[in-house]
C-alpha cells in the first residue's frame, strides 16, 4: 500500500527546470511513493512532462 505521494504543480515551467525536477523525484532511493503531475492550465505542457518523466514507473 502506497502512504506516501509527492503532487507536483505545474503550469508553463522551462524544460530544464522540469527535466531536473522529476529526475529528482524518480531517482530517490525510497520508491514506495506515488507521483502526481497536476498540469493546472496549461495543456501544452501535457507532452513535455511525460517526456521528461518517461520510463515504466510514469503512465498518463
Amino acid at each position: 500500500m502506497v502512504d506516501t505521494g509527492i503532487v507536483m504543480p505545474l503550469y508553463k515551467q522551462d524544460i530544464g527546470y522540469l527535466q531536473a525536477a522529476i529526475s529528482s523525484v524518480l531517482a530517490q532511493n525510497y520508491r514506495e511513493f506515488r507521483f502526481i503531475i497536476v498540469i493546472d492550465g496549461a495543456p501544452e505542457m501535457m507532452g513535455p512532462a511525460l517526456h521528461a518523466a518517461g520510463g515504466t514507473r510514469v503512465s498518463s
